[in-house]
């Protein structure tokens, strides 16, 4: 089932009062995405991204849209380092920092539900922090 989700001020609110978030959303948008899906991959991103920051560090959700392409980037200030980040999206790939109990397919899974709903994942991370950017092609 495909739904169209609104990334508005109701969102920002509504992630806020959930967890150690700060969202930012530059102007409102809609995606025309599996919604149950979509929620999926973004929570795991943004899951991990609050288990690999520093003790009372902000994670950040940046959302923006353009003619081309809807964008959301979540940000942290954990590192991945570069032996890590060639392989972050393979499946059962952990590094040793990871929760004992993750067994390294929630970030494969995601890119994978990302890219089914023409959208492209990239990460980039140094100069203490790591971006997630996922864009959704219209």
């Amino acid at each position: 089932m495909i739904y169209i989700i609104s990334c508005s001020a109701k969102f920002r609110v509504y992630i806020s009062i959930l967890t150690p978030i700060k969202v930012n959303i530059l102007n409102d948008f809609n995606l025309n995405i599996d919604l149950n899906w979509q929620i999926e991959a973004l929570s795991n991103i943004v899951k991990n991204a609050i288990e690999h920051s520093n003790e009372n560090d902000i994670v950040y959700i940046n959302c923006n849209d353009n003619k081309i392409y809807s964008k959301i980037e979540i940000i942290n200030n954990g590192i991945i380092n570069d032996k890590d980040l060639n392989k972050i999206f393979d499946r059962f790939y952990t590094n040793k920092k990871g929760y004992s109990e993750s067994v390294g397919i929630g970030l494969s899974l995601a890119k994978n539900i990302i890219e089914k709903n023409n959208g492209k994942i990239d990460v980039y991370s140094k100069d203490g922090k790591t971006i997630f950017t996922i864009k959704y092609y219209k």
